[in-house]
Order: structure tokens, then C-alpha cells, then sequence
């Protein structure tokens, strides 16, 4: 069955803050980030955070999404799991990696490199100057 998105309100969804993590959890209810991850975030002189999860720790940086590109927040729609609508709206998140600096070499990073690559290869003249 096709999952639908529905564009209406992306204008007005509310700007998220966001943390891109490499854990998983079984909840989709709220947590109180601000007080429990964010308040606990050390930043270096490079612009690099560190913090840690479950014990495990963390470093990670600021990942801007491509101007090309609108981040948003996604959910199923009452009574209708078919369609998702925008909850939120993002244009960085904080991208975290386990005890090493995200770089150039992680799978999100090669990813965002495509939308380059593809509007070379696929896009007008114009648009790869």
C-alpha cells in the first residue's frame, strides 16, 4: 500500500531541534531531551559536541540540511496510517556518532554527497555551477 505525505502546513510546522542518534529505542512517546541529553552537551573549540548515551559516549557536530532541501517531521495521520502529514520542519540537526568525530567517511555524510552527484548527472547546465 502507498504512503502518502501531505504537504499542507509546512508553512506553518513549528522548527524542531533535532538529534540525529545512533541508538534505537521501543518508545515513541515524548522525552525530555532539553533536561536529560541537551543540558549535558560539551562543545570544543572546534565546534565539536560530546555527551553520552546509556553510557556509551557520543561525539558529534552540527549537520546543516542542503539549501536544495526542507528537513521535516513526519507522522501517520489519525485514523489513517496510509498518510503521513508534517509535524515539523528542520533545516540542521546535531549528528552524532559513538566515540568518534562524524566525518566525511559516515554513511549520512556519503548520502548527502548523492543530492550533488545526481544534480550533476541529472540536473540543467545551470544548476552544477
Amino acid at each position: 500500500m502507498p504512503t502518502k505525505i501531505s504537504t499542507e502546513g509546512l508553512q506553518s510546522a513549528p522548527t524542531a531541534k533535532i538529534h540525529f542518534m545512533p541508538a534505537e529505542t521501543d518508545s515513541s512517546g515524548a522525552a525530555n531531551v532539553e533536561k536529560y541529553f541537551e543540558n549535558f552537551v560539551k562543545t570544543d573549540q572546534n565546534g565539536v559536541f560530546t555527551n553520552s548515551l546509556r553510557g556509551y559516549p557520543l561525539v558529534g557536530n552540527d549537520f546543516s540540511v542542503p539549501e536544495s532541501h526542507q528537513g521535516v517531521i513526519l507522522t501517520s495521520a489519525k485514523g489513517d496510517s496510509s498518510t503521513m502529514k508534517i509535524t515539523g520542519k528542520f533545516d540542521k540537526f546535531s549528528y552524532w556518532n559513538y566515540d568518534t568525530i562524524p566525518s566525511k567517511n559516515d554513511a549520512l555524510r556519503q548520502a548527502m554527497d548523492w543530492i550533488d552527484i545526481s544534480r550533476a548527472l541529472h540536473g540543467k547546465e545551470e544548476d552544477c555551477a
